[in-house]
């Protein structure tokens, strides 16, 4: 292995990288001002890492508030905590059908949420969702942890760089991070950095404070370095002139990052399109509204003045008195320039512009319910009302399961898989099943507020036919056996992501419904019998010498 080429290779490649998001940075750091100020840390070399605030720009904190709601309702809305919102099945729906695979799948999803709970998932989900609506692109590093399975690291805003592959997909990560000596050992171990940088720790300088460039890459292994042949690399190196050195690489079998983007246009490495960047014109007006509607009280509270020369000493603090001469011309203070501000119509003028802000970042569709003056809804008025809000970030939602859940998933399954922490399907179906079960693929459904709102539509026009159908039932009975209503159950469970172990398979239908009729067939045998034992013994009890039908039929008289 040719250090020395592996280094220049990927330094090209992080150079290329470095010119793509310097087009970005200008608009980040604009963002940045307006919007999101604590989040330029990394954007800024000099304030890494560094507590003192930087929001010099902002006089009127709605957009940052807006900011943080959307975040948090898209956290909310996605991939809550405190609620289901993924589900697993498998890829063949007739397979789902197997009772053993419904029970199994419904265990792996408990896995799951076991493994996301107990690891640091959901802290740094948060942190991606207050990247993406003001950035418009966030990362998110999903290692191994022997502890918690998984291990997961948001990088920040500027700490990375991306590039992207033939189809636009996002493949490779560079970062440069900075570390001492000491945490360099701590890291990677003595063993495998060179002499110039463990040497540098002393008695007297037990931590090495001298500042050391690590060049981080993950991407595939164009090289092939990776250890068993995996198609992705995760390598670390040292860059310096004097202790140029490759101190750790391994392989992974998938991309172990995800990287989602709010939207982008083809072959584009960063979102776009995002709340922030669509609403940054606005911030700007509404600092700037604001910066003059408070200047504009301060003028109409404080005025410069004007007077005559008597009155230089004259004191403006509230209470004090002051001596004037009242024979003087004009011995009065007066305004030096009458402004008569109009703040009435610049305060609405500011209200009507925190309304616009606030429709950029959603907040309407988030507090969708909270913000109805009518709060005597039906549940039926609270899922429309949420389904058709929800439907105007569609698209952004579909880049979060393509970009953001769906790998993060399948990472997460991969790593659960090696640890063994998942259920054995051979507990739960025949061999024969397991037979049938070989070779198929796992997907994941995703059953959150914002993924079941998308399938509210459909939903509603499962509603309408039945409806439909039931007016038509009033004219023509049999119109009913033309819907099948196992199907309609089996829809709805997968659109509002009923668990699996509820829906009985269409084998186990048929049985108990086979066994309904004869319990009903042995049931009506029993009765009839019973009214014949009855018919028998009351004809038994009439006298035969009178005439009546029985005696005539039976020509007894």
């Amino acid at each position: 292995m040719d250090k020395d080429k592996i280094i220049k290779y990927y330094e090209a490649k992080l150079r290329h990288a470095k010119e793509v998001r310097q087009t970005y940075e200008h608009d980040w750091e604009d963002i940045m001002n307006h919007i999101a100020p604590d989040l330029k840390g990394y954007l800024i070399t000099e304030r890494k890492d560094k507590g003192e605030r930087t929001d010099e720009y902002i006089y009127d904190n709605a957009p940052a508030s807006y900011s943080q709601k959307c975040s948090a309702g898209m956290f909310a809305s996605i991939s809550s905590p405190s609620r289901p919102w993924l589900q697993r099945k498998m890829s063949n729906a007739r397979i789902n059908e197997i009772p053993g695979v419904r029970a199994w799948l419904d265990d792996v999803t408990k896995t799951d949420y076991a493994i996301l709970h107990e690891s640091n998932f959901y802290p740094r989900a948060h942190t991606m969702y207050l990247h993406l609506p003001n950035i418009g692109t966030a990362v998110m590093i999903i290692d191994k942890d022997y502890e918690n399975i998984v291990h997961c690291t948001t990088l920040n805003v500027g700490e990375y760089w991306l590039d992207i592959d033939g189809k636009g997909i996002v493949d490779s990560l560079y970062r440069e991070i900075e570390y001492t000596a000491a945490q360099l050992v701590e890291l990677f171990g003595e063993d495998n950095l060179p002499g110039t940088i463990t040497d540098s720790i002393t008695e007297d300088d037990p931590v090495g404070n001298r500042s050391n460039t690590v060049v981080h890459v993950i991407a595939p292994d164009d090289m092939h370095i990776a250890p068993f042949k995996k198609p992705y690399v995760s390598l670390y190196y040292l860059r310096g002139k004097s202790d140029k050195q490759i101190i750790e690489i391994k392989g992974y079998n998938r991309k172990p990052f995800v990287s989602p983007r709010w939207y982008v246009n083809n072959n584009e490495t960063y979102g776009k399109m995002c709340p922030g960047r669509n609403s940054l014109g606005n911030c700007k007006q509404l600092q700037s509204m604001m910066y003059d509607y408070m200047d504009a009280i301060n003028k109409e509270l404080n005025p410069a003045t004007q007077g005559t020369a008597d009155l230089s000493e004259v004191s403006t603090i509230p209470g004090d008195y002051n001596k004037i001469n009242p024979t003087g011309p004009d011995a009065t203070i007066k305004r030096l320039v009458e402004i008569n501000p109009q703040l009435a119509v610049m305060w609405q003028a500011i209200q009507d512009k925190k309304q616009q802000i606030s429709e950029d970042f959603y907040i309407d569709l988030f507090m969708s319910v909270s913000m109805r003056e009518d709060k005597q809804m039906t549940a039926e008025e609270v899922r429309a009302i949420s389904g058709e809000r929800m439907m105007a970030l569609g698209p952004a939602l579909e880049n979060m399961h393509d970009e953001f859940l769906n790998p993060a998933t399948e990472i997460l399954f991969d790593y659960g898989m090696e640890a063994g922490v998942y259920p054995d399907i051979r507990n739960y179906v025949s061999e024969s099943d397991l037979q049938y079960l070989q070779g198929q693929n796992i997907k994941t459904d995703y059953i959150s507020i914002m993924a079941q709102a998308q399938k509210i539509v459909d939903l509603g026009r499962i509603d309408q036919v039945i409806a439909y159908g039931e007016k038509l039932a009033g004219l023509d009975p049999t119109v009913m056996d033309k819907l099948d209503s196992d199907q309609v159950i089996d829809e709805v469970a997968d659109m509002t992501g009923a668990p699996g172990s509820i829906i009985r398979s269409d084998e186990a239908v048929v049985q108990i419904r086979q066994n309904r009729a004869k319990q009903q067939q042995m049931q009506q045998a029993a009765e009839m019998a019973q009214t014949a034992a009855n018919v028998g013994s009351a004809a038994s009890k009439m006298p035969m010498d009178q005439d009546t039908a029985l005696t005539r039929f039976l020509g007894v008289q």
